[in-house]
C-alpha cells in the first residue's frame, strides 16, 4: 500500500491529507519528531515523506536513499 509520511510539529496537513485519501488505497501517517520520521521510513520502505522544514532545521532532517 502506498504510504505518505507527514512530518510536522502540529497536525495541519496530516488531517487534510487523510480526508483527501479516505480509503485503503493510500495510508497517511503523521509524525512529530525526526526519530519517528526515521522509524516510519524504515517501517514503510518506498513511502513518500512530506517534510515541513519549519518543524526542524534542515541540517537535522535525514537524507533517505531510494532502494530498488
Amino acid at each position: 500500500m502506498p504510504t505518505l509520511i507527514v512530518f510536522e510539529k502540529r497536525p495541519r496537513r496530516e488531517p487534510e491529507l487523510q480526508r483527501q485519501f479516505p480509503g485503503p488505497e493510500v495510508s497517511v501517517r503523521g509524525c512529530r519528531s525526526i526519530g519517528d520520521l526515521e522509524a516510519l521510513a524504515a517501517e514503510y520502505p518506498g513511502a513518500v515523506a512530506l517534510i515541513d522544514l519549519q518543524a526542524a532545521p534542515v541540517e537535522n532532517v535525514p537524507l533517505f536513499t531510494v532502494q530498488a
